[in-house]
C-alpha cells in the first residue's frame, strides 16, 4: 500500500513540475519571428490588438500582420 502512494506522490510531483514551465506569449513568439525576417521591419506593435504594423524592406511598402496570420512553417523553395 505505501508503495502505490509512493508512486501516485512521485507522479504527481513529476507533472506538478512540468506544468511550471516558462509560458512564452503568442505575441512574443510571433515578434521574434517577424524580427527574424529580413523581408520585414517591425513599425509598431498593439499587443492588446495582436497585430504588428510592418515595412517590406524591398518596396517600402506598410501593412499591418495580425498574430493570427503568421505560421510557423519553413519558407518555401525558391
Amino acid at each position: 500500500m505505501k508503495t502505490r502512494a509512493l508512486v501516485f506522490l512521485a507522479t504527481f510531483l513529476v507533472l506538478a513540475g512540468c506544468g511550471r514551465q516558462e509560458r512564452v506569449r503568442e505575441i512574443d513568439w510571433a515578434k521574434a519571428a517577424l524580427a527574424r525576417n529580413p523581408a520585414y521591419e517591425i513599425v509598431a506593435t498593439d499587443e492588446t490588438a495582436g497585430v504588428f504594423t510592418v515595412k517590406d524592406t524591398t518596396s517600402g511598402a506598410v501593412s499591418a500582420i495580425r498574430v493570427d496570420d503568421l505560421v510557423a512553417a519553413p519558407a518555401p523553395p525558391r
